[in-house]
């Protein structure tokens, strides 16, 4: 497929590995941060699917999967799936 090799043999029983996960907290942000960024007119963009920007449910997991619905005032919505090319 696209001129790489297909496997199709399950190798069986996969060890357990040992990542170790580290919290970056620059990777991320809180609210207060978010709230800064606003001040500073930073445009979020929120790619969630349809229903879960609308309200109508607050995951894709369920309806209720996620107690509290809403978004970010001012975000710009652009469903992820968009993102992707349509012939892939």
């Amino acid at each position: 497929m696209n001129g790489y090799e297909i496997e199709n043999e399950y190798p069986g029983k996969v060890k357990r590995g040992d990542f170790k996960a580290k919290w970056d907290r620059s990777l991320w942000a809180g609210k207060e941060d978010v709230a800064k960024a606003l001040e500073d007119k930073t445009i979020l963009v929120d790619v969630r699917e349809d229903e879960e920007f609308n309200g109508s449910t607050s995951s894709p997991y369920g309806v209720d999967f996620v107690p509290r619905k809403g978004r970010l005032p001012g975000a710009i919505h652009i469903n992820w799936k968009a993102l992707f090319a349509k012939d892939q």
